[in-house]
C-alpha cells in the first residue's frame, strides 16, 4: 500500500511541477496514516482516507507554484486544522512554520505529528488569530501567511495582514466563487494596507479543479487597531 501511495503522490505532484523525493513521499504516507487513525476519535477531516492525496496533500502543494514561499521564509498558517496547507508545504520546503490553531484537540494532533514525523522548524500556536495578530513577537514578522477553508476573504485579510511584514504575501486558497469574494475584499485591502496582486490558477484557467490562490501583497504597515477583538472580524467583516 505504501509503495502505491508513494508513486501516486509523486505522479500527481509532478503534474504540478513539484518533484517529491521517495523520503518526502513516505513522510506524507505516515502523515496520512496518523491522520486516519486520529480521525476515528477526533473530527480532523471529513475527507475519506482514499482522497487524502488529491484533496489534502496535492491541494496544499499548489501553493508552491506561486513561488512566493522561498527557502527559510517565515510562514504562518491560519486555522491550520490537521496541518493543511502549512505542514504539507513544510515537508517539501525548508521554511520556518507557525501553525495557528485555537482548537485544543487539533493543536495536540499537530504537535504529535511534528514530533513523530521528526519535523524541525515548525511551531504550534494554540490561540485565536486575533490574539496572535497582537503578539509583538509575531506581528509584522511573517514573510508569508497562508490559509485554506477558514473564512471569507475580508475576514481572512484582517487575520493575516497584521502578521505580515511590509512587502510580504498573503496566499488565500479559494474555490470557484473567488471572484465574488474579491469584490467583497477591496475595501478591506485598502483599510489594512494591502493590494490584490493576482489570482494563481495552479491547474490552468480551463481546469475543472476549481482551486485558485489569491495573492495579496502587504504594501504598508497595518493600523494598530487591527485585528479587532476576538470574534468581531467574523461578525462585522471590513467592507460590510
Amino acid at each position: 500500500m505504501s509503495e502505491k501511495f508513494v508513486k501516486t503522490l509523486q505522479k500527481r505532484s509532478r503534474d504540478l511541477g513539484v518533484e517529491l523525493t521517495n523520503a518526502q513521499a513516505r513522510i506524507f504516507f505516515s502523515y496520512g496514516e496518523m491522520l486516519a487513525e486520529a480521525n476515528h476519535t477526533t473530527n480532523l477531516t471529513a475527507i475519506s482516507k482514499e482522497d487524502y492525496i488529491n484533496e489534502h496533500f496535492v491541494d496544499s502543494l499548489t501553493l508552491i507554484g506561486t513561488e512566493k514561499i522561498t527557502d527559510r521564509a517565515r510562514v504562518a498558517d491560519i486555522g491550520a486544522g490537521a496541518g493543511f496547507p502549512g505542514l504539507a508545504v513544510k515537508i517539501v520546503k525548508p521554511i520556518d512554520l507557525y501553525l495557528i490553531e485555537s482548537n485544543a484537540k487539533k493543536s495536540i494532533f499537530l504537535e504529535k505529528l511534528i514530533d513523530e514525523l521528526g519535523i524541525d522548524g515548525a511551531k504550534v500556536i494554540k490561540a485565536r488569530a486575533e490574539m496572535v495578530g497582537r503578539d509583538a513577537d509575531i506581528r509584522e514578522k511573517m514573510d508569508v501567511v497562508i490559509a485554506r477553508a477558514v473564512a471569507g476573504l475580508p475576514v481572512l485579510l484582517e487575520y493575516a495582514l497584521p502578521l505580515l511584514r511590509t512587502g510580504g504575501w498573503f496566499l488565500a486558497m479559494k474555490g470557484s466563487r473567488f471572484k465574488e469574494e474579491l469584490k467583497q475584499a477591496q475595501s478591506a485591502c485598502l483599510e489594512l494596507g494591502a493590494r490584490v496582486d493576482s489570482v494563481f490558477e495552479p491547474w490552468g484557467a480551463d481546469a475543472q479543479e476549481g482551486r485558485v490562490v489569491i495573492q495579496v501583497q502587504k504594501t504598508e504597515k497595518t493600523k494598530n487597531r487591527y485585528p479587532r477583538r476576538t470574534g468581531v472580524p467574523t461578525k462585522r467583516p471590513l467592507g460590510d
